[in-house]
């Protein structure tokens, strides 16, 4: 048969996919069909070539799925505001394999209700671990753990998987705005954003107050001598 004509029982796999998907993992293999289909016509509906069907081979159109539509950081607990994002993204994925998902857009309202345009690749370029942004998931969760955590405000997420779309929310509470701020234990700091050079000026802030406090009680036991 040729390519794109469809098979005999496509129609069928299709309509049963889940009663015949036995292991769950929302691809046929040629064990699970072998009463369904012959070699020849599991080969013709595997157009990836990668020895399993899914939804999209099988005839279904793809669809892109958003665990969680709408997701609340909040950062009462380092570690769990990094679990909330991490959740929010595992949460999205395509119903073909073969077809990613990529984000097409970020719309940011800031912590004071205003509109802003953050320029993606820029953003990326100051963060050692991505310095490039391909629109990818794991690009844009990346992003996310290292710089809007720490921005705070309500973030629009546009998902594009073959001309399909979907949308997610994350709204990051005000408390977590700041690269200092709530986080500013230096055990933290491999976990933030923050250049050396801020750290930096942090410590040498913290050395000259100590400085202070040393020379005024130096300065308050000679007074108290003198009397």
């Amino acid at each position: 048969e040729g390519e794109g004509e469809p098979v005999e029982g496509e129609l069928d796999i299709l309509e049963d996919f889940d009663t015949i998907d036995d292991d769950k993992d929302e691809l046929l293999s040629d064990d699970e069909t072998t009463d369904l289909l012959t070699a020849s016509q599991f080969s013709a509906l595997d157009s990836s070539g990668d020895g399993f069907i899914d939804r999209c081979e099988a005839g279904g159109s793809v669809e892109i799925t958003v665990a969680a539509p709408r997701v609340a950081v909040v950062c009462d607990d380092f570690n769990a505001a990094h679990a909330a994002i991490a959740y929010a993204f595992e949460g999205v994925i395509s119903s073909c394999p073969g077809v990613p998902v990529t984000v097409s857009g970020i719309a940011a309202i800031d912590h004071k209700g205003n509109v802003v345009d953050y320029d993606l690749a820029d953003i990326a370029a100051k963060i050692p671990e991505l310095e490039t942004y391909d629109g990818s998931i794991n690009a844009t969760r990346e992003m996310f753990h290292r710089y809007f955590l720490f921005q705070g405000g309500e973030f629009t997420i546009t998902y594009t998987a073959s001309g399909v779309t979907a949308v997610q929310t994350i709204i990051i509470a005000d408390k977590c705005r700041g690269c200092l701020g709530y986080y500013s234990c230096d055990s933290c700091s491999g976990c933030r954003p923050i250049p050396d050079t801020v750290m930096d000026i942090k410590r040498l802030m913290s050395n000259w107050l100590l400085i202070g406090l040393s020379v005024l009680v130096l300065l308050s036991s000679s007074a108290i001598r003198r009397y």
